[in-house]
């Protein structure tokens, strides 16, 4: 062990071909080990969204995707300026012609909501 404030330098004399060698295989645990990790991380995510969809609770997702949890709702509704509510699924742009308005008994009889608001939508 090093126990002053000096740095130390390893020189090694070897052959080109023994570097290589060791870089390599050095590269093969890395990858190996990002593999794994990634593994593991991906597992422990679908854990908690399958917890999540058996738990039938309404819940938020944050962080979202792709570092947090994110389970589908059963509806999505996005609320413009005039806080009105109406079904647009995730990933589709808003257009007042092309969606239809949610209704009262249809957000009050899902399981799950998804709230948004366009830039308009004020939180009161």
């Amino acid at each position: 062990e090093n126990f002053d404030n000096d740095s130390e330098v390893l020189i090694r004399v070897v052959r080109q071909s023994v570097l290589d060698a060791e870089k390599k295989a050095d590269e093969a645990l890395l990858q190996k080990a990002a593999r794994t990790a990634a593994q593991k991380q991906q597992k422990k995510k679908q854990q908690k969204e399958s917890a999540l969809q058996r738990s039938g609770k309404v819940h938020y997702s944050f962080p979202g995707p792709p570092r947090g949890v994110d389970a589908n709702a059963e509806l999505e509704v996005l609320v413009d300026a005039d806080l009105l509510a109406y079904a647009v699924p995730r990933g589709e742009k808003f257009d007042k012609q092309k969606h239809a308005r949610a209704e009262p008994a249809q957000l009050a009889g899902c399981r799950s909501l998804m709230i948004r608001a366009t830039d308009g939508a004020v939180a009161e």
